[in-house]
């Protein structure tokens, strides 16, 4: 007859990346001390995110699954668990799970608005300060971010804030347009990597041309 007394432990269990943003993917890895029977990922548990089907290598006991992280979500420590409730094939259920090293989640996009356009009559001399605001600090956001029409936007400056932006607007010259806006793109992302999301000014009018 056979005796296995042994109960199977968690080896190892980790997330493939360690700060996850808007649209990856990374790949959850588990090692088992040995063959199980009926281990799925409902045996494991990872904050801000799902779990896809697991599959295991040929060596039986390195399990790899598929992290899909919760979208518009921040959360800046989360952990994956590796439960108890899964038996080796003698029917052994391990004594403790594991928990995976904390990572990171990011997936909430950055935003824009518009406070203000100083001036939204321009005539033939006049400029304008734009005034903008995003949702939270960022990499990269220039005035080749902001495109307003019948004219051209200088260099931005940045507030002590770090997200309040004001820029100055110089119309075409000998230009006449009734209405007018300026549109913030989404070139721009967070820190994190995220990309932004865009909006569109309030409504001004250019008349430069001299009677």
């Amino acid at each position: 007859y056979a005796i296995d007394g042994v109960d199977p432990t968690v080896t190892s269990v980790a997330m493939g990346d360690a700060s996850i943003i808007s649209g990856e993917t990374p790949t959850v890895t588990v090692v088992l001390s040995e063959a199980v029977t009926a281990f799925t990922k409902d045996d494991i548990a990872c904050a801000s995110g799902s779990l896809g089907t697991i599959s295991v290598a040929g060596n039986g006991v390195t399990w790899t699954g598929t992290f899909t992280p919760t979208a518009s979500t921040t959360a800046a420590s989360n952990t994956c668990v590796v439960g108890t409730t899964w038996t080796d094939s003698a029917g052994n259920a391990p004594e403790s799970g594991l928990t995976s090293s904390a990572y990171a989640v990011d997936t909430a996009a950055p935003t824009s608005s518009w406070t203000s356009i100083s001036d939204n009559s321009l005539i033939e001399g006049e400029t304008a300060t734009l005034t903008m605001v995003l949702s939270e600090a960022n990499s990269g956001f220039t005035n080749e971010d902001v495109t307003c029409a019948n004219g051209a936007v200088a260099a931005l400056s940045v507030a002590g804030d770090g997200v309040t932006y004001t820029g100055v607007f110089t119309p075409t010259a000998e230009t006449t347009a009734a209405s007018n806006t300026c549109v913030i793109g989404t070139g721009w992302t967070d820190t994190a990597g995220n990309s932004g999301v865009g909006s569109t000014s309030p409504s001004y009018a250019i008349d430069g041309v001299d009677p």
